[in-house]
């Protein structure tokens, strides 16, 4: 592996200003850091394996190519298809069915109106077992810990469901 050249991007590029460059600090929206992120972030021409990024399913979604509903409705079908390997890949350990529909749909019906909540609105997204996720177990990579479910999100997970992210469940640590 040492030879091997990847022609792939890695997944984030961190916007970094000039040294030098006196910038008065304010406190930005989130969301408006998040739209600085996506317009800077350089597209790749490779011809390589392509992941979506959250612009392309912003753009799925406002043209109609598909739902925030279709996409979860795949994601079901393929965490159930995951479940039935052997040995299961159980990536995503805790997911429930009706929730992520449901989030899902009230996304779908947003974009319908032509009013997104942000540009994470649809967007399905897994958060680690070890971040507070209401109705799931926070178990930290034990199991032990979380003997009960959660009954409130941690904070990022309450911005990230209030920003309309469609929260497919909790993943492993690893």
């Amino acid at each position: 592996f040492r030879h091997v050249f990847i022609p792939e991007e890695p997944t984030f590029f961190p916007v970094v200003h000039p040294e030098g460059e006196k910038r008065v600090f304010e406190r930005e929206s989130s969301l408006k850091v998040l739209k600085e992120v996506m317009e800077t972030r350089a597209r790749s021409d490779s011809a390589g394996f392509h992941f979506r990024e959250i612009q392309d399913y912003i753009n799925a979604y406002r043209s109609g190519e598909f739902t925030p509903t279709h996409i979860a409705e795949n994601i079901i079908r393929a965490l159930e298809d995951s479940e039935q390997s052997n040995p299961p890949l159980r990536a995503v350990i805790q997911w429930n069915r009706e929730e992520i529909l449901k989030m899902a749909k009230a996304s779908t019906a947003r974009y319908s109106d032509k009013k997104p909540l942000s540009p994470l609105d649809g967007i399905p997204v897994c958060v680690k077992e070890e971040i507070k996720v209401a109705q799931y177990h926070m178990r930290g990579g034990t199991s032990y810990l979380g003997t009960e479910p959660e009954t409130e999100d941690a904070t990022v997970t309450r911005k990230l469901r209030e920003a309309g992210a469609v929260i497919i469940g909790a993943d492993r640590k690893s």
